[in-house]
């Protein structure tokens, strides 16, 4: 599970300082069986002139594993067994 929260960490351009955040989530996902909740997400990328923007919803079940869906700006989901 750390493996994967710290795979989104790198994935979505987070540094280093995320590392607290990190610990505080995982903290957080030991407890209930099962965690959900919305996300926006700004990434700043050099050959864009704006700022990529996506937002969704996740949802991460100790039996079922993650699902991360992207509902804007297009349609996409991943599930993590």
């Amino acid at each position: 599970m750390r493996a994967f929260i710290l795979c989104v960490f790198l994935l979505t351009g987070m540094n280093a300082v995320a590392a607290d955040a990190l610990t505080q989530i995982e903290s957080r996902l030991k407890k209930p069986e099962r965690v959900c909740g919305a996300f926006a997400q700004k990434k700043v990328m050099a050959h864009l002139d704006a700022p990529a923007q996506s937002q969704g919803r996740f949802c991460v079940d100790k039996n079922e594993g993650i699902l991360w869906r992207i509902t804007r700006p297009y349609s996409s989901a991943v599930k993590i067994n």
